[in-house]
């Protein structure tokens, strides 16, 4: 399944020191995206991923911060 999520093969093979890119990573990267235009809801994210609201809520990356509720918006390591 995770082969199937991901888009394309960014992960060089046989690389080390680097963080590998997963599919998780690729979506994150894909809500931090969308939302550089300013704070979303999840479901305003979720045609760009379907986990988006897991991925806003449980923050692995410190990428997103609650607004408010049900409002997500970026930090600045995001």
């Amino acid at each position: 399944e995770e082969h199937q999520r991901r888009k394309g093969d960014p992960a060089t093979g046989g690389s080390t020191r680097k963080p590998i890119m997963t599919a998780y990573r690729q979506e994150a990267i894909a809500c931090a995206a969308a939302m550089a235009d300013g704070p979303k809801r999840p479901r305003d994210l979720k045609s760009i991923s379907t986990r988006a609201a897991s991925i806003l809520l449980h923050n692995y990356y410190g990428w997103f911060a609650r607004a408010e509720r049900g409002i997500y918006a970026l930090t600045e390591a995001g």
